[in-house]
């Protein structure tokens, strides 16, 4: 099927909101080394496009749609969004029968579908929020999340609302303890954690409090 079906041209259009992987467990085959941007990587002899930890990692996923250790090879195991298993097709598949399977498939999911690079794309918006975050740039990371979690894709929008969430618990903890020092009469110490709340928690309750202390506090 790889020198025929699934690089037919019509099956490579078809698959664009598909998920294909391959399931390999023997090493038999070997690798290669490949230099992808001045960089050295092992790839997969067989899958030239993969790591053959990668196809290993999805045999052993594959293990628990194949109960019976008795099948026929290939065997195209098509699974839903949250993992249930909506059939499958043993033995080679001419392109007519495999583009049947992808449109069986397709009907048998509903809600909103991405593309592949449409998916890629919502992820970045994730993984750069995430990134901020961690280099304490509060007021990107809250604009990324906030980004991410406007698609409807509940997966990606319910990870980018968590965030925002332990942002915002997070922007309300500093507020608390500089509220504290401002009750004990230590506008020094208050002081910064207002500044940095007024500046990077602009979109959250707690950045717009911190904004109007400040405006009170003696210069």
């Amino acid at each position: 099927m790889e020198a025929s079906t699934l690089v037919d041209p019509r099956t490579i259009v078809a698959t664009a909101d598909f998920v294909p992987v391959v399931a390999h467990g023997p090493l038999e085959h070997g690798t290669y080394t490949a230099d992808e941007d001045g960089r050295k990587i092992a790839r997969c002899r067989l899958y030239r496009n993969l790591e053959c930890g990668e196809h290993q990692a999805t045999h052993e996923a594959l293990k628990a749609y194949l109960k019976d250790p008795r099948f026929r090879i290939p065997i195209m195991i098509w699974i839903d969004p949250d993992g249930k298993e909506l059939f499958r097709r043993s033995g080679w598949r001419r392109p007519e029968e495999f583009l049947s399977d992808l449109r069986r498939a397709s009907a048998m999911v509903p809600g909103p579908r991405r593309t592949q690079a449409e998916a890629l794309a919502l992820l970045k918006a994730l993984d750069e929020g995430q990134a901020a975050l961690a280099a304490e740039k509060f007021a990107e990371a809250a604009a990324k999340f906030e980004e991410a979690a406007k698609p409807d894709v509940d997966v990606i929008r319910k990870e980018a609302k968590a965030a925002l969430d332990a942002m915002r618990k997070r922007g309300d903890e500093m507020l608390a303890g500089a509220q504290g020092s401002l009750k004990a009469g230590s506008v020094r110490r208050a002081r910064p954690l207002l500044e940095l709340l007024a500046r990077e928690f602009p979109a959250f309750d707690c950045g717009r409090e911190a904004a109007n202390l400040l405006q009170r506090l003696p210069k």
